[in-house]
């Protein structure tokens, strides 16, 4: 029976980046001209998302693995400009998204790399274009939830160590996480390089949405894995939202100051844009968790 459920939920796959706190958070206004469509989403401004980050694998095969997403479809071959550990990047491919926590750490998902090796991944900050542009860096350290199986899809976070520390700019900067709970019908934006149509290929330009918070009872009664008060459920009037090449990355609210919190991290949905709620781990949940795993980063 849980097979069944697992291979009608698909785990939206985004991109997992290591950055290092600032002086300064992160304060900027999201654009309020946003299409409710990242499968329908639209070109992101450039700088508009400097916590933004692309996880990528080093080796030549599938974006994500099988069992954690709809098709495999062919995988982006994405080359860097920028390579200060010499990493062999010729083969690496996107696969997740994330968020910077500081100059050495980054918030993803843990289905983009529960019982894998941190020399099989790296990760590309600065860019809102996957094939160009940005500074690439080594993930030396995997952090990811003892709770997490992709049975039940709770838990589903991770933090990741990264070598060398990422140097701020103004393309590049850290996230604040939300500590608060966050209610239903709350205006929230997502970004990534996930597919833009389903089934589709990964888009070049950085992707982003204006989606809107539910309710977890509505989520649970469309959903056949449980969610939690741990988890957070978004939808649109027309079903857009996240879909593979998403997984690990960052949901954030814009607050009337302008200050952006990040409230979610892309964990799982059913099929991209069908209309089915998409499901994300809820910052607020593990921030004692998130501060043992980055030494009290945030």
């Amino acid at each position: 029976m849980l097979s069944r459920y697992l291979a009608a939920v698909v785990i939206i796959v985004l991109h997992c980046s290591c950055l290092v706190l600032s002086a300064k958070p992160f304060i900027k206004t999201i654009d309020p001209s946003l299409s409710w469509r990242i499968i329908g989403g639209s070109d992101a401004p450039e700088g508009l998302y400097p916590y933004q980050v692309s996880l990528r694998r080093k080796q030549l095969g599938p974006n994500v693995r099988s069992a954690y997403v709809i098709t495999e479809s062919s995988c982006e071959i994405n080359k860097q400009n920028t390579n200060p550990l010499e990493l062999d990047t010729t083969l690496g491919y996107h696969t997740c998204g994330g968020s910077i926590l500081n100059s050495d750490y980054v918030l993803t998902a843990a289905h983009c790399v529960s019982y894998e090796s941190p020399s099989d991944f790296y990760v590309v900050v600065g860019s809102n274009k996957l094939n160009s542009g940005g500074t690439t860096h080594a993930v030396t350290e995997i952090h990811w939830h003892s709770g997490f199986s992709i049975w039940h899809g709770q838990n589903d976070i991770a933090v990741l160590k990264v070598s060398p520390s990422i140097i701020f700019t103004k393309t590049i900067n850290s996230v604040i996480l939300e500590q608060e709970e966050i209610g239903s019908n709350e205006t929230v934006v997502l970004s990534g390089w996930g597919s833009t149509d389903f089934p589709g290929r990964i888009p070049e330009k950085l992707q982003h949405i204006n989606l809107e918070t539910v309710s977890n009872e509505y989520c649970k009664s469309l959903h056949q894995l449980p969610v939690s008060e741990h988890q957070i459920c978004t939808s649109t009037i027309k079903g857009e939202g996240a879909c593979k090449g998403d997984s690990g990355g960052p949901l954030v609210k814009t607050y009337p100051s302008g200050e952006v919190r990040q409230v979610g991290i892309v964990s799982f949905g059913r099929k991209c844009a069908k209309g089915y709620p998409d499901v994300f781990t809820k910052t607020s949940s593990f921030i004692s968790w998130i501060r043992d795993k980055c030494n009290n980063c945030v």
